[in-house]
């Protein structure tokens, strides 16, 4: 007997200290079949650099988390406070619906509460018939594309407002990433963005005040972490389940991009790979400082010598390479001549301004050689 119980504790040892010898092994690295979501990206939200990709330049449907680009384009060239009406083709739309009716007003400001917490497709498109009136264009769609384009999306085609099924309407798990990254870091209403997206609920009424409404966060990923910042949910038949989110701990920003993230019921698969790809990011990357590499200039320029800290992992090769551009021609009285620009893997990390050592006294346009 004594033999039996010094055996069962030896096994009971094993099974309490081997799976967690398992898992600390596994969370330095992610394979593709550890995550169900069929495109993902782990980003840093600093520079913008892939940290981990899963086929992360396929282009899939995206459902609903096209609305971050639909809320950041309405904060931008919307007013808040505008009345918007109400058509019966914004209230045609499916689940997940408010229920606007035709005929009805809202203030726009709570129609994107409505767009952003609850994910309603009716209110997407009255947002965007909206900014169609507002700034006299045809097609929100357009303005979408010019603006994905601009952030630096490479792959991506918005034909909707909501992300619903429609057409060619795709983007990847890298461009979502550098979307949500625009919406939180460069944009000029960031601070609104994320007000919004972190709101628990909001209660409002139709400009008449006959119906009230209340909406709820559906962003589950604000419960889970105290890291997380803000995020948008979305599915559909095509897309499966999708997200995109970020989180902030100790000047560590990640983003998370997930697409086709199971279909039901595996509704949870999104957040088991959100908290794997948190988890790996938090866990194996630390910030090294690096200086960065001067490119041979002539003797009349310089740039100012610098270094960065760069999220990395313990044993990464971090090789940078620099261009620089001179604008010409040269006007009186100028000093900053240029940008000179360091790259990672062709991730544009940071610029600094090329400056001449003794400002100019007159136009020129002589060309410098490197």
């Amino acid at each position: 007997m004594d033999d039996f119980l010094k055996k069962f504790f030896i096994f009971l040892l094993i099974f309490l200290i081997f799976p967690k010898t398992i898992y600390a092994n596994e969370s330095n690295s992610i394979k593709s079949n550890d995550l169900h979501a069929k495109s993902a990206v782990l980003m840093d939200g600093d520079t913008g650099r892939v940290l981990y990709g899963k086929d992360e330049n396929l282009p899939l449907a995206n459902a609903s988390t096209t609305k971050i680009l639909t809320c950041i384009l309405t904060l931008e060239y919307g007013n808040l406070e505008d009345i918007v009406p109400v058509s019966s083709h914004a209230a045609s739309m499916p689940d997940v619906q408010l229920n606007i009716r035709k005929g009805e007003t809202y203030y726009l400001k709570d129609l994107l509460y409505s767009l952003m917490l609850e994910s309603h497709n009716d209110s997407a498109v009255a947002i965007a018939e909206y900014m169609e009136d507002h700034l006299s264009i045809s097609h929100f769609y357009d303005l979408m594309n010019a603006k994905a384009k601009k952030i630096g999306c490479k792959n991506s085609h918005f034909v909707t407002p909501n992300g619903l099924d429609s057409g060619d309407h795709h983007t990847t798990a890298t461009d979502l990433a550098l979307i949500m990254r625009y919406c939180l870091k460069f944009s000029p209403k960031s601070k609104e963005f994320i007000e919004i997206t972190r709101t628990t609920s909001h209660s409002f009424t139709d400009c008449a005040k006959k119906r009230s409404f209340t909406v709820n966060n559906h962003n589950a990923l604000l419960q889970m972490r105290a890291e997380a910042i803000s995020g948008k949910t979305g599915f559909t038949n095509k897309a499966g389940y999708c997200y995109v989110g970020a989180v902030k701990k100790d000047k560590k920003f990640f983003i998370v991009a997930l697409l086709a993230s199971g279909w039901p019921p595996h509704k949870s698969y999104k957040w088991s790979d959100t908290t794997k790809l948190i988890d790996y990011g938090f866990k194996n990357y630390e910030f090294k400082q690096l200086t960065l590499p001067q490119a041979k200039l002539p003797l009349s320029l310089q740039v100012k010598p610098s270094s960065i800290y760069l999220l990395a992992k313990k044993d990464e090769d971090l090789n940078l390479s620099s261009t620089w551009t001179i604008f010409y021609p040269l006007k009186k009285d100028t000093k900053a001549v240029g940008w000179q620009r360091w790259y990672l893997n062709q991730t544009l990390l940071i610029e600094k301004p090329i400056e001449l050592k003794n400002p100019i006294n007159s136009e020129k346009s002589t060309k410098f050689d490197q």
